[in-house]
């Protein structure tokens, strides 16, 4: 007997099609590779978290655990206005410290009525009290040689600051940054709008990588171009100007908006703060409106697989073409399930 699709007149055919009985099954997104930079091949399976401080003086300090390494490279992670609950990156974070290196994660605000003119300067000392935390007895020493920076939104502001204070010598020195989808400093006359320090300052040696996403409405690239250019002794070598691209083939869709970089998980206080202590409406203005935060493609071959290569590279030698280079390392982002690959990352010069 021949297949039913095959015997059916063609008008039944179409309709039977169109009812959804033969259509294929909706394609779904990649998950976390196996291995390599994004990947799940963690080395560690705890996690030593230290509270310090309150307010825009609070300071949390995630130490890679089970088991603890004499020393770890040192990530400082800057958080997007408002979102000062470390549970809004704690996927993120808990794949960076799982990876090996101990996360710094200041506050910088005690509120939304903080002045961002004191940004900069809570993190810097924020920053510091968790370095002093790691150098005491008990805690995973920090790697000599420097630090990583990485920040989201007016994070990734506050992560180029504080990388141009560590190239002056007030913190240990920068090999490193990462800004995702950084803003903003624009327009001057706001009262929140932040001011960048002098990124000509930032060493030549530093590897750094501007990401944007191509549906990000809130911020746009102004800044990350900002940074990208600032970054004046910078080589182009040693520098990516990347974009996230949404992708509809499929569900759930990936979408590169201004949400796409957070990265939910429980580290603190078994679910995250609530609405009235991170404020709603701005997480809202911040992060956009286009649905809940998720982990995703987007996260694990973009801003996780990006970061992973910057650690690597500087820390240990290997991975830069993950970061770098615009290679087919950098730029792949996964396979749907029906292995149609997914819109890669798109390396440009801005």
């Amino acid at each position: 007997m021949l297949p039913l699709k095959l015997i059916l007149p063609q008008g039944l055919a179409a309709i039977v099609l169109a009812a959804g009985v033969l259509s294929p099954a909706t394609p779904a997104p990649p998950g976390q590779p196996s291995h390599g930079p994004g990947g799940s091949a963690y080395i560690h399976d705890g996690i030593r978290i230290t509270r310090l401080g309150v307010g825009a003086e609070e300071v949390h300090v995630f130490e890679p655990a089970d088991p603890t390494p004499p020393t770890a490279p040192v990530v400082v992670f800057g958080h997007g206005w408002g979102a000062v609950d470390p549970d809004i990156y704690g996927a993120w974070i808990a794949h960076i410290v799982r990876r090996g290196s101990t996360v710094i994660y200041p506050r910088y605000q005690a509120d939304l009525r903080t002045p961002v003119r004191h940004f900069t300067s809570h993190a810097l000392g924020a920053v510091r009290r968790g370095l002093e935390v790691l150098g005491s007895a008990g805690h995973v020493r920090p790697h000599e040689s420097g630090l990583v920076f990485v920040g989201h939104s007016m994070g990734g502001l506050g992560a180029a600051n504080l990388a141009v204070r560590a190239a002056q010598g007030e913190l240990p020195p920068p090999l490193a940054l990462m800004a995702v989808e950084p803003g903003k400093t624009w327009p001057e006359a706001s009262p929140i709008a932040f001011e960048l320090d002098d990124l000509s300052l930032l060493p030549p040696a530093m590897l750094l990588v501007a990401v944007v996403g191509n549906d990000d409405d809130l911020v746009f690239e102004i800044d990350a171009r900002r940074i990208y250019s600032g970054a004046s002794a910078v080589p182009s070598e040693n520098k990516s100007y990347v974009r996230l691209l949404s992708d509809d083939h499929g569900a759930p869709a990936l979408v590169a908006d201004h949400r796409a970089p957070t990265a939910p998980g429980v580290l603190i206080d078994g679910h995250l703060l609530p609405g009235w202590l991170r404020g709603d409406a701005v997480l809202e203005l911040q992060f956009g409106r286009r649905g809940p935060m998720v982990v995703d493609a987007l996260d694990y071959y973009g801003t996780w697989k990006l970061l992973d290569g910057l650690v690597d590279a500087v820390f240990h030698g290997v991975h830069r073409e993950y970061a770098l280079g615009n290679t087919p390392e950098q730029r792949f982002t996964g396979l749907w399930s029906d292995r149609v690959p997914v819109r890669e990352l798109h390396v440009e010069e801005p």
